[in-house]
């Protein structure tokens, strides 16, 4: 009986320090989360520095109608030439973004022209080798769509981007 009260306590105990561990690396995980928001946020500030401010309005309007298309088409009941033209918003807004982000990179300097260049490689060579291995996982019945959908892959081209920067940022800081 004494056996089953410690083995009943040794569970608990046992049960508490799993959940207390996985806890920490949930908190762990927000940590590094947050850093590399903050690390976002200084390069948001930078690029708001060299790219100017007509730059950055365009980023967030083509990131505002991004997204309100993107609710629109999945949660409204709209005929298809109406889905077509909600469709075609975003477009016409990143055009103008990338349009406006090229223009301020033209006017760095070189080691900054270069440093973007270099993220846009980067960036360019991870997606395509993500979406390479996700075409040949999809051949083989492996795929995961909650993860490796469409609007995920706008996200991971960003994220394959800033890592690009930053690999290159440090590399020129050096």
């Amino acid at each position: 009986m004494i056996a089953v009260d410690v083995l009943n306590k040794f569970n608990y105990l046992f049960s508490f320090l799993k959940k207390l561990i996985i806890l920490s690396c949930l908190l762990d995980n927000m940590k590094c989360l947050l850093i590399f928001i903050k690390k976002i946020i200084n390069i948001m500030k930078q690029v708001k520095q060299y790219l100017g401010r007509r730059s950055v309005v365009f980023a967030l309007i083509w990131a505002a109608t991004y997204f309100a298309a993107l609710l629109l088409l999945k949660y409204g009941a709209m005929p298809k030439p109406l889905s077509l033209a909600v469709a075609l918003i975003p477009i016409v807004t990143f055009t103008i973004f990338i349009y406006n982000y090229i223009k301020g990179i033209a006017a760095m300097d070189e080691v900054r022209q270069r440093i973007h260049f270099e993220a846009a490689v980067i960036g360019f060579s991870l997606t395509l080798l993500l979406t390479m291995v996700l075409f040949l996982l999809s051949m083989c019945d492996i795929t995961n769509f909650d993860w490796f959908g469409y609007p995920e892959m706008i996200v991971y081209c960003m994220l394959f981007y800033y890592i690009g920067f930053f690999i290159s940022k440090k590399k020129y800081a050096a």
